[in-house]
């Protein structure tokens, strides 16, 4: 059991970080009219009604 938890644990360090893909997109933030929302307006500009 000890033999295998070296392996496993000398398998993980060998493996490289996650690294999140930069998924970001271009802009200037939130619209002028959005800049000063709550978080209720944000969420209904965003679903549009679909809730």
């Amino acid at each position: 059991m000890e033999e295998g938890l070296r392996n496993v644990i000398a398998r993980y360090r060998q493996e490289e970080a996650f690294r999140l893909t930069d998924a970001s997109v271009g802009g200037l933030g939130l619209r002028p009219e959005l800049r000063a929302a709550n978080w209720d307006e944000l969420r209904a500009a965003a679903y549009g009604g679909r809730l």
